[in-house]
């Protein structure tokens, strides 16, 4: 009776662009793509949006540098390309009780990942973990077996502990960039998108670019979506499909129209 009572059910973040999708606690998403096709940045962009509605991040980026996430998501969160000193310190307000970043780059064992979600959990009370990526995780490519007991760690981890945890994973490049790629073009062993709750595939539209360059006014091009957000799994969820996106370039923004004016998260609270 209470999973059907709203008064006692928690309302789980939903993307920005998609009510149909939710970050449940204690669930498991996996951001798939190719090398290069935004992931870490339209992932960036989700938790912002979740910040803004209450929810609590740590960022474990071994790609990139706690400097340039907290540049890349000041951009975000201010909607402009260069942020004053006024938006910076608002944003640096803004993120305090918000977000966490834990500071490692190269290799960190898997181990070290576990306990890093077991202490934001329960020392921080954060809600979100956002590992990027499974390939910085202490796994060879070929280690089909590490890797799917790693995911099945850390399925155990969410479960355990509440956390939605957001881990990114890359995709195996087929015959051309500009083709869709699938959940069964994840790289590694195929147990990793059996044992996750959801399953998000990102894809960038570089053809439509292509395109405008060669015919700047090709009225068809600029209708195409920048970007998909490829729904392909969502187990406690009743909808799967494509989401499109466009990019608002400046502040590294992603929009569900190719009209929408920038947000500035920093304002909601």
């Amino acid at each position: 009776i209470d999973g059907f009572n709203a008064e006692t059910t928690k309302y789980d973040p939903r993307l920005p662009w998609c009510d149909d999708f939710a970050m449940r606690q204690g669930e498991l998403t996996i951001w798939a793509g190719i090398n290069g096709h935004g992931k870490s940045a339209l992932l960036s962009y989700v938790a912002l949006s979740a910040m803004a509605a209450g929810e609590r991040f740590c960022i474990a980026s071994m790609e990139l540098s706690p400097k340039r996430q907290l540049m890349r998501m000041a951009r975000q969160a201010t909607g402009v390309f260069e942020p004053s000193p006024t938006d910076i310190d608002s944003f640096c307000k803004w993120t305090d009780g918000r977000l966490w970043l834990y500071n490692q780059q190269g290799m960190v064992e898997r181990s070290r990942i576990i306990a890093l979600g077991n202490y934001v959990s329960s020392e921080i009370q954060c809600t979100h973990l956002i590992i990027d990526s499974l390939l910085k995780c202490g796994l060879a490519e070929d280690d089909y077996n590490g890797q799917k007991t790693f995911v099945d760690e850390l399925f155990a981890l969410s479960k355990d502990t509440g956390l939605h945890v957001h881990l990114v994973h890359h995709m195996r490049k087929g015959k051309s960039e500009h083709d869709i790629p699938d959940k069964h073009d994840t790289k590694g062993s195929g147990a990793i998108v059996d044992q996750t709750d959801n399953l998000i595939v990102c894809w960038h539209n570089k053809r439509k670019a292509e395109k405008l360059m060669e015919d700047p006014y090709d009225t068809e091009a600029k209708q195409e979506p920048d970007y998909l957000a490829l729904v392909k799994k969502q187990r406690n969820g009743e909808w799967e499909g494509a989401i499109k996106l466009w990019s608002h370039k400046p502040s590294l923004q992603f929009h569900g129209s190719d009209n929408a004016r920038p947000v500035r998260w920093v304002d909601f609270v």
